[in-house]
């Protein structure tokens, strides 16, 4: 089993300690309530359609969203109250294997889907896609993940985002 932390590498990250206590106030857009989303679900196409839509969601901004630095502070983040969680869970999977395709799919995602399932107690859960961007990574310890980068070594975007949050 692969249990390894991960460490967050952010060499522009110019947060004061302040900062970093009482959180930064930021712009965030999210999915607007829309009645159409309860016979519509919401959609973006990663590809150019001239029959459909890129999209069918509308973005609302949101000024002044204070984001705090969650860290020590895990275990009290729940899904229910905070619509945030961090799981722990073990892996099979070691650094290297995060380059194989095969693997993560045969492996990390049943392995995920597993660690959601036991936290969430759904009916199933299906991971539907995942996306690996390498890049060489000659000067980075394997536990490393920078968030600098515009893409780190054997980690999917999911990581990048739910690091980035």
């Amino acid at each position: 089993m692969n249990s390894a932390r991960y460490r967050i590498l952010c060499p522009k990250c110019t947060m004061s300690n302040t900062e970093i206590e009482t959180g930064v106030l930021a712009k965030l857009s999210f999915l607007s309530r829309d009645p159409r989303y309860s016979v519509e679900k919401p959609y973006l196409l990663s590809y150019e359609s001239h029959n459909v839509p890129q999209h069918n969601f509308v973005r609302e901004a949101v000024d002044d969203v204070r984001i705090h630095d969650i860290r020590g502070q895990e275990h009290q983040l729940t899904f229910e109250r905070n619509g945030i969680a961090v799981l722990e869970m073990e892996t099979q999977m070691q650094f290297d294997d995060f380059s194989d395709s095969l693997k993560i799919t045969q492996c990390y995602c049943e392995e995920i889907a597993q660690a959601l399932y036991q936290y969430m107690r759904p009916k199933s859960v299906q991971i539907f896609d995942f996306n690996v961007r390498p890049m060489p990574f000659s000067r980075m310890h394997p536990t490393d993940i920078c968030l600098d980068s515009p893409s780190a070594p054997g980690v999917s975007e999911l990581h990048r985002q739910c690091a980035a949050a």
